[in-house]
């Protein structure tokens, strides 16, 4: 608990609206980032404890931003349970 309490304060510094909506991105749909406006990103493996994709093409990244206004976090890539 105490990682994803220092992951949201560094998080938090950085963004100046909380998202309302949370996309996950799979394989093919990497480009869809490029939709949010305004975009802060963060690398998984600058996050304590973050699962980094061992998949090929998953950026692993998360980005928040907006999107026709709306506050979003958008998770470019995704860790997988068997990695």
């Amino acid at each position: 608990m105490e990682q994803a309490e220092r992951n949201a304060a560094r998080i938090s510094e950085r963004i100046s609206a909380l998202p309302r909506v949370a996309i996950v991105l799979g394989s093919g749909l990497s480009n869809f980032v490029h939709a949010v406006e305004r975009p802060v990103a963060f690398r998984y493996a600058d996050l304590e404890g973050f699962p980094v994709p061992a998949v090929s093409g998953h950026s692993g990244s998360l980005v928040i931003g907006q999107i026709a206004g709306a506050p979003v976090a958008v998770l470019a890539g995704r860790g997988h349970y068997y990695e």
